[in-house]
């Protein structure tokens, strides 16, 4: 069935129908669906729902009826004149009940079950459960990504997935490159947390649309835009830290087919704290600035986007004596010598992109797109004495052109040619033995072709691309998802694919530019850049996926299980020598195992309980041998409860959401070369962090939030190893496998016009 309910209450004046499109669940529930088709009538066209449901269609003259049709669903037919925009219809069989009003879960937190692959999406109600400030602090209720600490200095976070670095997943932002290269790890910094509509992770290899990089998984962040952006949106926030953060961003309709979403962030973060007393700074001291532009044109055969952006980070960190704060544990501060260790780091960026797709008039299904964007990012990095600068020009541009297969709506195909370009300029003094300075320069044309089966029971996508390395030669990249559901309450999706993407050393092991280590690249040098080879995966996943019935009650289980192996990795090896960073080709083997069991039940109207656990086996050939991953928990408990009142007759209500995350011990890279006094036990201890958050809403355009992180306090005493002697050999803070900072509270306020 098809279940219509308005949100507003004005009848549509203009010559369009838009919306969003649900998929009815039990309990009077409703999640998005993305691909659902659309048309009238007696006429030819149509346009598909994006990932996140939303759907904008021109009304041909003339037109008296609508459909909505999606695989595995019958489809139904809707009278135009008794719509009012914006739309919101929950699918089901395929019948009409005009009377039953469904309250959709948007904006939360759901598997895509009907997906081939193995995904679920995070929109913005699940995002605002969590003051989150920048992309890498936007994972914070979801058990699949950890975000950790680079090291000890600057503050910076990184992600990992199925237990391995970031740098594994293929970052995207609107499904075009995010972050790449230079900006691998600073990249998630660029995107504020308020920027960002919904979130759709994948574990496994992704599609071979996006590239050969995926190789544990694909997140594509849609930015709010002008499709569903608000009229206004302010959100200003405030720390215990006096971290500032102010987001404003605006959609405006400037004619009938044109729109335009303009984004603005701002940062500042000037407190000198330092809580263990080891005269470092906790925090950077952060002045940052970004902005976009975006505009989409809907017309009734060409719908196209373009925006471009800029952000400027500025951070320092170290040693900057006279703390605001001084430490509340009754430690003696660390004194600072007459050559205090000053950190600064500057990235700035500037950046473009366009998507144009055209529908074809007589054919429904049929339609070609072209994606084009292009950057340029600076990055300068001083750490003490060393520094490091590089410059990353990028270009990229996909086309693309689905269609049906023989009129059989089950069966689809997308085919097209893309061209990847990256022009690379580094250098490094104090860094490495002696000064170097490396360009290169990638130009990588490729080919792909993905079928897609769609049906009630089973869904295969399938797809090889073909890519042409100028460094790196030819090559092919498999990849492959199934689903299979025995019942309408269950899925068992299955996944296989390869990956490969080249290395990019310094940027990628950031954090042990905060160390006295001396790098050493051991490459072959027939090689250009640094002499080693690309990375390359394979992937393996076996998930399941179950709605049950618990006490009445409904709830949701899911298991899944990843095997990643590396047929070639460049290993960052600190477990040589204390002194010494040693990076180098695989020789031998590596790999992880990912096992995730994850829970979700709602057990009273308003309250939402997720739970799971996950089992890491990171293991890697060093030079002296088999080792775990250093820095990675094997074992990790999630917990989230969430709680929302009834609301009142103005539409008031309180949202109460809790956090606890328990992380396991943890092996510390060997530190017997040096002094006893500098050494490191081999495995950390296991701890907990709580996070708190409660949210008033007040009549649908103001939401005051209050909440607190690590509200256990828990942090590292003396996590910066020499802390006193930072120009000696044994300085390394880059070994940290927990919080510096310890508990933190925080304050804001959202203003918002739909």
């Amino acid at each position: 069935m098809i279940v219509i309910f308005i949100t507003n209450s004005y009848k549509s004046q203009e010559q369009f129908l838009e919306g969003t499109v649900y998929e009815a669940g039990e309990k009077n529930t409703a999640s998005p669906i993305p691909g659902v088709n659309i048309y009238f009538v007696g006429f030819e066209g149509g346009v598909s729902t994006n990932s996140e449901g939303f759907f904008h269609i021109n009304i041909p003259e003339g037109a008296k009826q609508v459909v909505f049709s999606f695989v595995g669903l019958q489809p139904d037919t809707l009278e135009i004149a008794k719509l009012e925009n914006p739309l919101n219809i929950v699918m089901k069989d395929g019948s009409v009940l005009p009377d039953v009003v469904i309250k959709a879960n948007k904006g939360g937190y759901a598997y895509e079950k009907f997906n081939a692959r193995d995904s679920h999406i995070m929109g913005e109600g699940e995002l605002r459960k969590a003051a989150c400030c920048n992309l890498s602090e936007s994972f914070e209720t979801n058990p699949a990504i950890d975000a950790n600490f680079t090291d000890a200095v600057t503050g910076t976070k990184q992600i990992q997935m199925l237990g391995l670095s970031g740098k594994y997943v293929q970052m995207m932002q609107d499904n075009m490159p995010l972050t790449r290269g230079l900006s691998t790890i600073y990249g998630l910094e660029f995107v504020p947390g308020a920027w960002v509509n919904s979130i759709q992770i994948s574990k496994g290899a992704g599609s071979v649309l996006n590239g050969y990089e995926s190789m544990t998984g694909q997140i594509n962040v849609e930015m709010k835009s002008p499709e569903n952006g608000e009229k206004l949106h302010v959100n200003y926030y405030l720390n215990s830290a006096f971290r500032n953060e102010l987001n404003i961003h605006t959609t405006q309709r400037v004619s009938k087919r044109w729109r335009t979403t303009v984004l603005a962030h701002g940062k500042y973060a000037n407190a000198k704290m330092d809580m263990n007393g080891d005269s470092f700074i906790d925090n950077p001291l952060n002045e940052t600035f970004a902005f976009q532009n975006q505009w989409n044109y809907a017309g009734p055969k060409i719908h196209a986007e373009f925006a471009i952006g800029a952000v400027s980070l500025d951070n320092k960190a170290g040693q900057y004596g006279e703390l605001t704060l001084g430490n509340h544990n009754n430690h003696q501060h660390t004194p600072i010598g007459e050559n205090p260790y000053r950190v600064h780091n500057y990235s700035g960026k500037v950046n473009g992109f366009a998507k144009i797709g055209y529908l074809f008039p007589d054919e429904r299904y049929k339609s070609m797109a072209i994606q084009l964007s292009g950057s340029y990012h600076s990055q300068l990095n001083n750490f003490g004495i060393r520094n490091y600068e590089g410059e990353q020009t990028s270009g990229y541009a996909n086309f693309i052109f689905q269609d049906e297969i023989k009129d059989k709506e089950e069966h689809k195909f997308k085919t097209g040619v893309s061209f990847l370009y990256d022009d690379y300029k580094e250098s490094t003094k104090r860094i490495q033995e002696r000064d170097t300075n490396y360009q290169w320069r990638e130009i990588v044309p490729g080919a792909y072709f993905e079928y897609s089966m769609s049906k009630t029971l089973v869904s295969i996508v399938a797809g090889v691309r073909a890519d042409y390395h100028n460094i790196y030669g030819a090559f092919v990249t498999p990849r492959f998802n199934m689903r299979w559901s025995p019942s309408e309450k269950a899925a068992i999706k299955l996944a296989a694919g390869m990956g490969r993407r080249t290395p990019n050393v310094f940027m990628e092991n950031v954090g042990a530019l905060a160390s006295s280590r001396t790098w050493e690249i051991i490459g072959n040098n027939q090689l250009p850049v640094y002499g080693l080879n690309q990375e390359i995966t394979q992937n393996y996943g076996l998930g399941f996926n179950y709605d049950l019935d618990l006490f009445g009650k409904e709830s949701n289980l899911n298991i899944d299980f990843y095997h990643t192996r590396f047929v070639n990795q460049v290993v960052a090896d600190y477990d040589f020598h204390t002194q010494r960073l040693l990076l180098y080709n695989l020789e031998g083997e590596s790999f992880s195992n990912s096992a995730q069991v994850e829970f979700n039940i709602e057990p009273a109207k308003r309250w939402e309980i997720r739970a799971a656990y996950r089992f890491l086996d990171v293991q890697v050939d060093y030079l002296s041998g088999r080792l775990s991953q250093p820095l990675t928990a094997k074992h990790r408990g999630f917990l989230n409860i969430a709680k929302e009142t009834r609301k009142n007759k103005e539409g008031s209500f309180w949202k109460f959401d809790a956090t606890t995350q328990w992380i396991g011990a943890q092996r510390i890279p060997q530190t017997l070369d040096n002094p006893e006094i500098y050494q490191r036990p081999e495995t950390s201890e296991d701890f907990v962090m709580i996070g708190a958050q409660v949210t008033y809403v007040h009549h649908k355009k103001w939401e005051f939030y209050l909440g607190g992180e690590n509200l256990t306090n828990y942090r590292l005493s003396n996590p910066i190893i020499a802390a006193d002697q930072p120009f000696s050999e044994s300085f390394d803070a880059s070994l940290v496998w927990g919080p510096v900072f310890g508990r933190m509270a925080y304050f804001g306020v959202r203003f918002t016009l739909e």
